[in-house]
């Protein structure tokens, strides 16, 4: 009896050890804002403009911001995603075109949004505070024509789409600054 209780006791200890040994994803707390959907056709192109308002060093702290924006179809499909680290009084921009990254047909048009995550300042444990961002950053979202270059749509606000948690780290590129 003695030696089967001993013998239960040892495979539960190693079940649980190798439950612990296991290895786990970090997490990071994100705040998520979406633009309203828009519509873009074959030959244009949509651009997620990302401002970081901040004052540059030294005048302040002179702190980059880094926010990952993924644009997606009317289905929630993410149709192309990147990370943008903005410099304080500068911007980047991140652009999804129907011809190269969509292959859109002549005549086909679909319906996209923009959705930007920045990550979220951590609270104390057991603490109440309000979701807040690390950083300040001020999305626009425009759609022109590849080829002459002239903007049709400017969406310039975006709604609070709540926090998320996502798995870090998250790779994706990084996009070029206007």
């Amino acid at each position: 009896m003695i030696t089967k209780m001993m013998q239960l006791t040892c495979a539960l200890t190693l079940a649980a050890a190798g439950l612990f040994a296991q290895s786990t994803t970090p997490v990071a707390r994100v705040h998520q804002r979406s633009s309203g959907m828009v519509g873009i056709a074959e030959g244009q192109t949509a651009r997620v403009n990302l401002l970081s308002p901040d004052l540059p060093a030294p005048l302040a702290t002179g702190v980059m911001c880094s926010a990952t924006v993924s644009f997606m179809n009317a289905q929630g499909a993410v149709l192309k995603s990147g990370t943008l680290t903005v410099i304080p009084g500068q911007s980047m921009h991140i652009d999804l075109d129907t011809d190269a990254d969509l292959k859109y047909a002549v005549n086909e048009r679909h319906e996209i949004r923009a959705t930007v995550q920045v990550p979220v300042a951590p609270t104390p444990a057991g603490g109440t505070a309000a979701v807040v961002p690390v950083c300040r950053l001020i999305p626009t979202m425009e759609i022109f024509d590849a080829l002459t270059g002239r903007t049709s749509v400017i969406v310039g606000h975006t709604h609070f789409a709540g926090e998320r948690t996502e798995p870090t780290p998250a790779t994706s590129s990084t996009a070029g600054s206007n």
